[in-house]
């Protein structure tokens, strides 16, 4: 059964760059929100060329409001994004179909989007 659902790519952004370190999964009519991360710092630093002081505790902030924060829909979730400044960002919610379960479908997603070192 196909379950309709959505993702958000976590991600530093530094200048105009951006690097894909984490991966949020929202599925309203199941109650489903998750948040998944995976931050190699020195997979990062070569990247951006240069240190990354910070980054493990601003994304930690984030994981932790996603946690304590409640989403009943998606505009509610997309209103909170929207809002959010500083060098960790989340892209625009966008449409899945989950086949898996949610759990796995969000380990694919990480799979998918944040290399491993």
């Amino acid at each position: 059964m196909l379950i309709p659902a959505y993702y958000s790519l976590v991600q530093i952004c530094r200048r105009d760059e951006r690097a894909n370190v984490g991966v949020l999964v929202f599925c309203p009519s199941k109650g489903f929100l998750e948040i998944k991360t995976r931050i190699d710092l020195d997979r990062l630093g070569t990247f951006f060329r240069e240190p990354l002081n910070g980054v493990v505790e601003a994304v930690s902030a984030i994981v932790y409001r996603i946690n304590h924060e409640k989403f009943y829909n998606c505009s509610q979730l997309d209103r909170w994004i929207d809002k959010r400044g500083g060098e960790i960002v989340l892209t625009n919610l966008r449409s899945m179909k989950a086949i898996k379960s949610l759990d796995e479908e969000i380990d694919d997603l990480l799979d998918v989007y944040v290399p491993q070192g």
